[in-house]
């Protein structure tokens, strides 16, 4: 691809996207050169009006939603280039695997590791969440239709490391 806001090498394959019964295949290598994230409007800090990202991102997993999804996705010499500077993002890797009623995902970063192992469903945390929240902050309650306390737990643990960087970005 080679836009005026998007340089980048494609190798691989996307498939199975168009069909709903048939689960969706990612397996690619795309060498971002440059990525304009304002003018494609995927900037996260929508106040930059420069914000440019490039890096390695290597993809190999299936899935249609996070319960359903098994793989990696790597992210290689990626950086960062907003109106505060420059952030050397490094390498990032996130990946999710789970059994017949298991769930393991994991982040590592240079700034940051994080898992997740549980029998519960991580998308079934926010159904929790609300739940709980309600019962705490009454006036959230509102209708509780389709929530239910299912008493799951969820074990997360976070790592924070050279956070300095990330702070100085986004402050």
């Amino acid at each position: 691809v080679k836009d005026l806001n998007l340089l980048l090498d494609f190798l691989g394959k996307i498939d199975n996207l168009q069909y709903s019964d048939s689960v969706p295949v990612f397996d690619f290598t795309a060498n971002i050169r440059h990525a304009n994230l304002h003018e494609l409007n995927i900037d996260l800090n929508r106040r930059d009006s420069i914000s440019t990202f490039k890096g390695l991102l290597q993809a190999n997993f299936t899935g249609h939603t996070w319960n359903t999804s098994h793989g990696t996705i790597k992210l290689n010499e990626a950086s960062y280039f907003g109106d505060k500077g420059e952030i050397n993002i490094g390498d990032v890797i996130f990946s999710i695997e789970q059994g017949l009623r298991s769930y393991h995902m994991k982040l590592e970063s240079e700034y940051v590791d994080a898992t997740y192992d549980a029998s519960a469903n991580p998308a079934s945390m926010i159904n929790d969440f609300n739940y709980d929240l309600a019962h705490y902050i009454p006036a959230l309650a509102g209708d509780k239709t389709g929530y239910t306390d299912a008493g799951n737990q969820y074990p997360i643990q976070v790592k924070a490391k050279t956070t300095g960087v990330i702070t100085q970005a986004v402050i």
